[in-house]
This record gives C-alpha cells, sequence and structure tokens, in this order.
C-alpha cells in the first residue's frame, strides 16, 4: 500500500453543475496526469458531501462506469470517511442545531 494520497486535487468552481462531458474530462486528467495510471486499473472512492445533488451523482457514476468504464465505483459520506480513517469500528454522532 502507499501511506498517502498520491494527489489531493480541487475540483473545479460549481463541479456539481458540470456535463457529463466536463465531468469525463476531469476524471481522465486526473487519472493520467497526477495519477498516472490507467483508469481501468482501479477502483474510485469518492468521499461526497452530505448534501451533494442526486443529479450528479448520477451523472459520475455515468461517465465513471459507462465511459471511462472503471472497475467500481463507491460513494462515502464526509462524517463516515472522518471515523474509517481513525479506525474506529462504531461511533456515536452529536449534532449540534
Amino acid at each position: 500500500g502507499e501511506t498517502g494520497p498520491r494527489a489531493i486535487c480541487r475540483t473545479p468552481e460549481n463541479f456539481c453543475r458540470a456535463s457529463v462531458d466536463q465531468i469525463g474530462e476531469f476524471l481522465l486528467w486526473l487519472f493520467h496526469i497526477h495519477l498516472q495510471i490507467s483508469p481501468r486499473e482501479r477502483r474510485l472512492l469518492v468521499v461526497e458531501d452530505i448534501n451533494e445533488p442526486r443529479v450528479f451523482r448520477e451523472k459520475l457514476v455515468e461517465v465513471a462506469l459507462k465511459r471511462i468504464a472503471l472497475p467500481g465505483l463507491v460513494f462515502l459520506p464526509r462524517p463516515v470517511a472522518s471515523l474509517t480513517a481513525t479506525g474506529i469500528l462504531s461511533s456515536t454522532g452529536i449534532g449540534f442545531y
């Protein structure tokens, strides 16, 4: 395994409103320039905002699985990702309103 991420890239402004073609171009740029791997070799884990629009998720699935042919795609909400990184298997969430 690797000790850390190969690259952390900020998504373009208003990326959730991007077209399917723009999302595809961004993912291919990410795989070829920053990760330097073929997209068909690795599964993709997307750490997402809980309030992300469903339409964006559907576009991302279409691009990743149909156009780029990734072998797998997983969406992980940010709070779950932070707990997963700590190695804690169970937790209690506290929300302040």
